[in-house]
């Protein structure tokens, strides 16, 4: 029930760790006032002063570049002079004269804090360093000026020092009247010194310990859009197509093989660009995602909870309400008819698998409603496995649609493909041995859906480099691009004792869901699901460690679930490929059983979803034959079955008895009757002789 903020994960470190390895060189006091000042200045334009600027609060991503975080106290410029002013006076080490009186404030009291950092970047230590407490701390800075720079290092020039001592006057009124004024004093101190001896951006120096920059087989997202290289030209293509009017505009179907790369070009290109003001207004749009799973409709109302501006208790039946009710429960979710909203409906092919045809039809007649109609706010960009385009294209609404709003996710060209592989190492100060990038160009071209193979195995090679250095011998030790992930996954499999291994097959049967007409699928399972056994927990924790299976939450129920990190994993496995060969009709009829036990659970456990005759006996024998295969509500579904088959059962021979019992009665009765006859005959017959006597 409280607000918070998301923000980027910079692994650099601060300014504030960093002096603890001594003084900065002048190049790099430079590069960090021009980059904390650049976010001053943009922040003084929008009328916000920051008002606690110090080394804690500037961090370094990778690369070295600087951020300026914490805006928590920031105030805009009206407020400044009002009762707020006095919330929090700032640090004092690095508060100006006049935020510590609580005056008034404005940009010149940003310029004295940003003047203080410097001063420690170049001196190594705050100005009054030496004073005994906070009380002295706040005297001195009231009143005594600060050490001149030139005196306390030799190589520090004297106008740079001289625009530190005017940025840190303690009359507002002497101090440079802009953040600008202040980064361009500097730059005309500096001179040609600062940029001869900075490092060339196109080779960064490494900052702290190195996080690996490729995901392995994870799609890149928003967070990790800083890695994300190569699909450029697409993404160009995307944002023009998002500025027309037309339903092409309205909505995108990446299309493509598994493995090419769908979901990282949406959330990793599209969204960012879409963020940055690609598109007209773009910045301001709202964006949520979801995959169909299991119920479409309820991941859908788990997205749109998460943006609604005055979220309802419930949009389910409003969703499911006609064709039109994703469309009104998305204007429902917005404050007005101005706003936009961007639906990422990641891997659209669930939609056709686990689901009653009825559950697809009713949700894709909903789309096309959502984004054909002109006033719609609605910005679908979905991603779709072609060997699933022919089911869409069969549904009479959604066709039309499909077919104006696909967009091919084709294999990279070889530029870019040289980008994917190099430039996330390149950031990091990284390089490739000479002629190994060619090498695994070459290798990664000749491959079907290559990209999470390339992906893996870079973040393998990552973890194998020398030093800064990645090597060819390394990249053979891994078994190059067709081994390393294989490799990776059987060298688990080995170290798994007998119950262990059997643990990571009935896991990864559980994760897999068996094609028939089109290729296997990778499916979520909830942990519950699982077991808690130990050889369960050992096959989790080390696949989740390899990078091989990952780790979320339901939407909707935001239960813990589990799935293969990517398809590629059941083509390249040759391990996991036998298993599949060997228990496809196993996995199959575990697959339509989970199917029935949800329709059961989810429907109210009405006895019309129970299974009888042939379903059940096959239920039963699955029971019998591979529990370990089944959850505890398909068991529960199977015991609930069979009560209920026994009854019927019972019921019936009760009735037969009651028939038999009933037909007895009858047969007595009607010996009676025909005995009882045959006498009244034969009295009839003797009373006519009588009277013929």
């Amino acid at each position: 029930d409280s607000a918070y903020l998301v923000m980027r994960w910079l692994r650099g470190g601060t300014l504030e760790r960093r002096l603890d390895d001594g003084p900065l060189t002048l190049a790099e006091t430079q590069q960090v006032a021009r980059q904390v000042g650049g976010a001053l200045a943009a922040a003084h334009a929008h009328g916000v002063i920051h008002r606690d600027v110090r080394t804690a609060n500037i961090l370094f991503d990778e690369a070295g570049n600087a951020f300026l975080t914490d805006f928590g106290i920031a105030l805009e410029a009206a407020e400044t002079s009002g009762p707020e002013a006095a919330l929090s006076p700032g640090t004092p080490a690095y508060s100006s004269p006049e935020q510590i009186r609580q005056q008034p404030l404005g940009p010149a009291s940003d310029v004295f804090s940003l003047g203080v950092v410097l001063h420690e970047c170049l001196a190594g230590a705050l100005p009054f360093a030496d004073a005994a407490n906070a009380g002295e701390v706040i005297e001195r800075q009231l009143n005594e000026p600060y050490p001149s720079l030139s005196k306390l290092r030799n190589d520090v020039p004297g106008p740079m020092a001289d625009a530190i001592a005017r940025a840190t006057a303690k009359d507002p009124a002497e101090r440079f009247a802009s953040v600008s004024d202040f980064i361009a004093a500097l730059d005309a101190a500096a001179g040609p010194t600062a940029s001869a001896t900075e490092t060339p951006a196109s080779v960064p120096t490494p900052v702290g310990e190195l996080e690996n920059p490729y995901l392995g087989l994870l799609a890149f997202d928003d967070t990790s859009a800083d890695r994300f290289f190569g699909r450029e030209r697409l993404v160009s293509e995307l944002v023009a197509r998002l500025s027309g009017s037309g339903v092409a505009s309205r909505c995108v179907v990446l299309v493509g093989p598994s493995g090419s790369g769908k979901s990282s070009v949406a959330r990793a290109g599209l969204l960012p660009a879409l963020w940055d003001g690609a598109v007209p207004g773009s910045a301001d749009w709202y964006v949520t995602s979801m995959t169909p799973g299991d119920q479409p409709f309820e991941s859908l109302e788990a997205a749109l909870l998460r943006i609604a501006v005055n979220p309802p208790p419930t949009l389910l039946a409003q969703l499911s309400e006609g064709p039109r009710g994703i469309l009104r429960s998305v204007r429902r979710c917005l404050a007005d008819d101005e706003q936009r909203l961007v639906l990422v409906l990641d891997q659209f092919e669930e939609l056709f698998v686990g689901h009653s045809r009825q559950d697809a039809v009713e949700f894709l007649e909903a789309l096309a409603v959502a984004v054909t109609d002109p006033s719609s706010p609605l910005r679908l960009v979905a991603t779709l496995r072609a060997d699933y385009y022919g089911q869409p294209l069969a549904h009479p609404s959604f066709a039309p649609v499909l077919d104006a709003a696909t967009v091919n996710v084709t294999p990279l060209a070889g530029d870019e493909l040289e980008r994917a592989i190099v430039e996330p190492a390149r950031t990091l100060g990284v390089i490739y041995e000479p002629g190994l990038v060619a090498r695994i160009a070459a290798e990664t071209a000749g491959q079907p859906s290559p990209l999470p193979l390339l992906q893996y195995t870079l973040a393998e090679l990552f973890e194998r480099r020398d030093g800064t250095t990645l090597t060819i011998a390394a990249y053979d030790d891994i078994g190059g691009l067709t081994g390393a992930l294989a490799s990776r996954a059987e060298a688990i499999h080995a170290e798994a004792d007998h119950e262990q291994q059997e643990a990571i097959r009935r896991l990864f049967g559980r994760l897999i869901d068996p094609g028939e007409e089109t290729a296997d699928l990778r499916r979520r399972a909830r942990l519950a699901d699982l077991g808690e056994s130990t050889a369960m927990t050992w096959a989790l924790d080390s696949y989740g460690a390899a990078r091989l299976v990952t780790f979320d939450r339901d939407d909707a129920s935001r239960e813990p679930t589990v799935e293969v990190a990517h398809e590629a994993l059941l083509r390249e496995w040759p391990r996991l490929v036998r298993w599949l060969q060997t228990d496809r009709e196993l996995l199959r009829a575990v697959s339509r059983l989970n199917e029935s036990t949800t329709r059961w659970d989810e429907g109210g456990r009405r006895d019309e979803d129970l299974l009888r005759g042939g379903r059940l006996e096959r239920a039963t024998e699955l029971s019998a034959t591979a529990p370990a295969h089944l959850r505890a509500l398909d068991l529960e579904l199977i015991a609930a079955s069979a009560r209920a088959a026994q009854a019927e059962r019972e019921a019936q021979e009760q009735g037969q008895r009651r028939l038999r019992m009933l037909a007895g009665g009858l047969a007595a009765a009607l010996a009676i009757a025909l005995v009882a006859g045959g006498l009244a005959f034969v009295q009839l017959n003797r009373a006519d002789e009588e009277a013929q006597a």
